[in-house]
Order: C-alpha cells, then sequence, then structure tokens
C-alpha cells in the first residue's frame, strides 16, 4: 500500500505563546514522529510512505490537496497535536473529499489524551494511540489484505455501521533498538533551524523516550526507555553524511540516565565525531563527570527548565530540585564553557507576587545566555488540571470541551488562583524587560557577535522583541473560553 504521512498546515492553530512572533522566529524542527513512521514503514515493511511537512514547506490546506492528489496515496495518516487539532481534522476533510475510499489514521499527542473524541470525527477511519510504528505497520498490511484492525491495541476504529471499534492502550515500544532511526532524506534537512542555533541546517534526535519525573505540570509519557549508544551514534553519522552539522538531542530529559548519557559522550570523542549538538537536561542529572563528559564531546549548550525561583512552588509541582544547588551548577556550567538557556513559568500553583519575583532576580542572577518566560497554562490530563478541576480553580473542562467540539477562537486560560490575566502578563513582560534589556546582558551577548550576519540576525530579534514588550500587544490575545 501507498501510504502519505502528514503534519499538518497550522492556519488554525493556536499557541501558548504571548506573543506571535516567537512563534514565527524560532524557526522549524523535522517531524519526528511521522518520520520514525515513514522509516519503519519503508525499512521493514513492503508498504511504501512518503511524507509532507506542511509547517516546514509552509504550505496551506489547498496545496496539500494539491500534493495529496498527485500522490493518490491509499492511506494517509495526519499527525496531530491539540493546538494543531481544527487543522488535523480539515486536511481529513480535504482528503475524504478528493478521494472517498481512502483510509484516513490519526495519531500523535493527541490521540494519547483524547482517543474516543477523535474517532467519532465525520472523516476519520482509525485512530492510533500512542507509539505507532508497529500499530500503523500491522493496521497498513490488514488493509492491503481487507481485513478489520479487530483485535490490535492501541487502535480505535469505525465498524462498516459506523459503530466505534477496537481497543484504546496506550501504546508503548519497550526495545526502541528495533526501530530504524528517522530517514532524514525523506524530508528537505535545509528547512530546519533553530533561532538560537549556530548554522544551518539543524535537526533534533531523541536518545530515549519518556520521561522518569513526576512534575505536575508535565504531560510527558513516564514509561522512560533509553536506546543503545550504538544506535544513537549511527544516527550522528547518518546525519552527518547529509551535511547536518548542528543537533539538538530532544530527550524530555536527555540524562535521566546519567551512566548512558556519560556513555553516549565517550563514544562520540572515541568516534571522533565532530558537530555542534545542545541537550535539554534536569539540574538535578548534572554532575562534574557529566559536565567534563559533555564538554570533552563538543556540545555547547544546555538547556534546563528552572522554572521557579521559589523551593515551595517548585515542591508543589513536584520538580524535585533544591534551590541551593542551583547556583554552584550553574558556575560550574558556565566556567566549563556552555551557552546555558534557561525555563522559567509565571503563575504556578501557589505563586504571589512574592515568588514570581523570586523568578525573575534568579533569572538575572544567573549566567544564562537566555532565558525563556511563559504564563504558566495547565494541560489537559495533569495533576494540575485534575486537581484545578477538584478544587474549583478550572471551572470546567474546556480541554476536552474543545476536543469534543474543536472551534476556531479557542484559547486556553492562564491558572487564575492569585492572579488576573493582566496581572499575568504585566509580570510577563516585567521579567522579559527586565532580563534581556539590561545593559550588562546586553553588552555581553553584543561581545559575543561573530559575523554580521549574526548582528542582522540579533538586532532584528532585539526590536521585535522590545516592540512587543513594550506595546503591550499580546495583552488583547487571550480570553478564557
Amino acid at each position: 500500500m501507498k501510504v502519505l504521512l502528514v503534519n499538518p498546515p497550522t492556519a488554525n492553530q493556536f499557541t501558548l505563546e504571548m506573543d506571535e512572533f516567537v512563534v514565527k522566529e524560532r524557526g522549524f524542527y523535522p517531524p519526528l514522529g511521522i518520520l520514525s513512521l515513514a522509516t519503519y514503514l519503508n525499512r521493514k515493511t513492503e508498504h511504501r510512505a512518503e511524507l509532507i511537512d506542511c509547517v516546514a514547506e509552509e504550505i496551506g490546506h489547498e496545496a496539500l490537496l494539491a500534493r495529496v492528489a498527485v500522490s493518490r496515496p491509499d492511506v494517509v495518516g495526519i499527525s496531530s497535536t491539540t493546538f494543531t487539532l481544527i487543522d488535523t481534522l480539515k486536511a481529513a476533510e480535504g482528503v475524504k473529499r478528493l478521494l472517498p475510499k481512502i483510509h484516513i489514521c490519526v495519531g500523535g499527542p493527541h490521540t494519547r489524551i483524547y482517543p474516543r473524541e477523535t474517532i467519532v470525527r465525520e472523516h476519520v477511519d482509525s485512530v492510533v494511540i500512542g507509539e505507532g510504528e508497529f500499530a500503523l505497520a500491522e493496521l497498513c498490511e490488514r488493509l492491503s489484505r481487507g481485513a478489520s484492525p479487530e483485535g490490535m491495541p492501541g487502535v480505535l476504529y469505525k465498524g462498516p455501521d459506523g459503530a466505534i471499534l477496537g481497543d484504546d492502550t496506550l501504546l508503548h515500544i519497550k526495545d526502541l533498538d528495533a526501530l530504524p532511526f528517522p530517514d532524514r532524506s525523506l524530508i528537505r534537512n535545509e528547512l530546519y533551524w533553530s533561532v538560537i542555533g549556530e548554522t544551518r541546517p539543524s535537526t533534533t534526535l531523541m536518545t530515549s523516550r519518556g520521561c522518569p519525573y513526576r512534575c505536575t505540570y508535565c504531560l510527558h509519557d513516564r514509561t522512560y526507555r533509553c536506546r543503545s549508544v550504538p544506535h544513537v551514534i549511527d544516527e550522528i553519522r547518518n546525519c552527518l553524511d547529509l551535511g547536518i552539522r548542528e543537533i539538538l538531542f530532544f530527550d524530555e530529559s536527555f540524562a535521566a540516565n546519567r551512566a548512558h548519557a556519560k556513555r553516549l559522550c565517550e563514544a562520540i570523542v572515541a568516534e571522533k565525531l565532530r558537530f555542534i549538538w545542545h541537550v535539554r537536561i534536569r539540574l538535578n542529572n548534572i554532575d562534574d563527570e557529566l559536565i567534563e563528559g559533555l564538554r570533552r564531546a563538543g556540545c555547547r549548550r544546555l538547556q534546563l527548565g528552572i522554572e521557579s525561583g521559589s523551593q515551595e512552588i517548585l515542591d508543589r509541582v513536584s520538580k524535585d530540585i533544591n534551590l541551593a544547588d542551583i547556583d554552584p551548577v550553574f558556575r560550574k556550567m558556565k566556567r566549563a564553557g556552555f551557552a546555558l538557556f534557561v525555563d522559567f513559568m509565571i503563575g504556578l500553583p501557589g505563586e504571589r507576587e512574592e515568588q514570581v519575583r523570586s523568578s525573575i532576580d534568579l533569572a538575572k542572577r544567573l549566567p544564562a545566555d537566555f532565558a525563556q518566560f511563559s504564563i504558566f497554562i495547565p494541560l489537559p490530563h495533569t495533576e494540575i488540571y485534575e486537581e484545578g478541576l477538584r478544587n474549583g480553580t478550572i471551572c470546567n473542562d474546556y480541554w476536552q470541551a474543545f476536543a469534543r467540539n474543536p472551534v476556531s477562537g479557542f484559547v486556553p486560560p492562564f491558572w487564575h488562583e492569585y492572579f488576573t490575566t493582566p496581572q499575568l502578563l504585566h509580570w510577563y513582560r516585567t521579567a522579559i524587560r527586565e532580563f534581556y534589556f539590561r545593559p550588562r546582558y546586553i553588552l555581553r551577548r553584543a561581545l559575543k557577535i561573530r559575523s554580521f550576519r549574526e548582528l542582522l540576525h540579533y538586532a532584528r530579534l532585539a526590536v521585535r522583541l522590545c516592540l512587543h514588550t513594550f506595546s503591550r500587544k499580546c495583552s488583547g490575545r487571550r480570553k478564557a473560553p
């Protein structure tokens, strides 16, 4: 069978970002999920898969349908997040009208949370729940024989009479080495880059899936598994062969298995692999040996979620880090030569003005090169969201209401425990202004600029950041549903 996998357009996407320019300027990451699906089908089955990344290619629904008309696949798989749900369903409707007999399967993060709300949609024939490489391959095999998906775990489907059938088990793949690494020759690698990257093209790479930690605001899969080091090394080599010289290791927590992370660093050194790379890592996974290993292996940037400058708030959200460790660890990382990127959230449960101010002061005190501030919005099915529904901080299950009836204009509300929306926006702007517009910070960044192109890039970002921060244009973007 011929399979077309689609990362849908974003015409109706909503975002958790406060300012639209942040979304537009941060670049594009390759769609590793559907890329892995396509690779598995091509390498491990007789079915043939192609891929369209409407986001990076910047194509809309009409252009997508034109591509589908040329490809004429038997199965179309569409990846969906809750943020792209409207466009996912619009793409499904358009494809079904174009090719009425085609089978449309939807997967991705949204179906992991709301599988039954998705399968009832008119133009959706099946839903895969969780990690779908094996399941999609089996589904295609059955469809090619004219068989139904009956008995397949993690797959919901419609029967001949329209009845919803199947099993909504969440799928996990235990042995990640059983999956071939993503075949990046299926995509246009030159399209992918990061605003804080050093070169183009760049890519993302996963050495593990899941996260073993219990942050109550997080929705990540907590079934943590690692790929073998040789498997990861082979993927790095493949990226280099394709001309990619910059990689962001996109694990939810790169060194949750610290021994595995150290072995990977040692292998990169031993294989003499030279490339620019960055990791997302937790503070409590870092020790002196890992810092040295990352440095020797050529890692250049560490991204850390600190989230709050208040130990009380960190404990409330089960962040499992100690404020007393932050300053000494950051000093060690900076002495080792890493660029440091930190994340903070404003308006977390229990936060008052004192705690928000402590977060801003901590961000300014740390030797961070970049800081990302966001206003906390509870995600569906997280512990905090369920807590809010129980205690009345959240009045209705608006995420499920949207999943059942996805309409344009939906914007998820902030956590309104002690702050109003205008107050949260005030603190958000204050954090950006105080961090990025310090003379010391501006001078430090200016001294690191090495080319005229880099100067223009940062100058443009600074102007747009300034306009959005001081003009207060983001204040009208959010209304509670």
